[in-house]
């Protein structure tokens, strides 16, 4: 997923077509009153390969694009594996809490040498200390309906919700222990997802 800033006009030109499920977007804005939203890469490539002659911002070429002919244009925007067959299964607005922040970056267990899947994220708008989330069972496929949640601060990392067995959650408290600076840079958002995943280092 990709975060870009785009203007009210052309968030609203968005909102009215998808009306509500996975185009994410942030409530805070930015300084200029610019919107937050999170699209997934193929959709950002698509944009820029539809600005026109005069190399228009992506803003403009949403505002064009969903305010003209929007059916057929979503269409080609979206992915070819994800385009719609149909209106209702036009992606929706879903609002990006704080916590949701959490599933921009995820990783598997043979990336990371754990058991698990796991989540790390930015702060955001949270108000709590620094955290990851992990999957709580040992199917590669991403799975965020049971999920437990492990600070990354504390000495050792504690488990603050959810279930983990035993080994798996030593295995994670080594994990963060080894990665604690990459992890702690991110959630300050000091770095960006490339930037972490090149820093994170896995379990031997």
């Amino acid at each position: 997923m990709i975060r870009i800033a785009i203007s009210a006009e052309a968030f609203d030109a968005i909102a009215a077509v998808l009306p509500s499920g996975n185009v994410l977007y942030e409530r805070e804005r930015t300084a200029h009153g610019r919107c937050l939203v999170w699209l997934d890469e193929s959709v950002v490539n698509n944009l820029e390969r539809l600005r026109g002659p005069r190399d228009e911002d992506l803003s403009a070429v949403i505002v064009r694009l969903f305010g003209e002919q929007a059916d057929e244009q979503i269409g080609e925007l979206l992915p070819l594996s994800a385009a719609p067959s149909n209106p209702e299964a036009i992606p929706s607005m879903t609002v990006l809490t704080p916590d949701d922040l959490f599933e921009m970056v995820n990783l598997r267990g043979r990336s990371t040498g754990l058991n698990n899947n796991i989540w790390i994220g930015p702060r955001g708008g949270a108000r709590h200390a620094a955290r990851i989330k992990v999957q709580t069972d040992h199917r590669e496929k991403f799975n965020r309906d049971d999920l437990a949640v492990v600070s990354v601060e504390d000495d050792p990392p504690q488990l603050i919700e959810g279930e983990l067995g035993a080994e798996d959650l030593e295995l994670v408290r080594r994990y963060i222990v080894l990665n604690r600076e990459a992890i702690l840079a991110h959630w300050r958002e000091e770095t960006d997802g490339i930037e972490l995943t090149l820093a994170l280092k896995p379990l031997r």
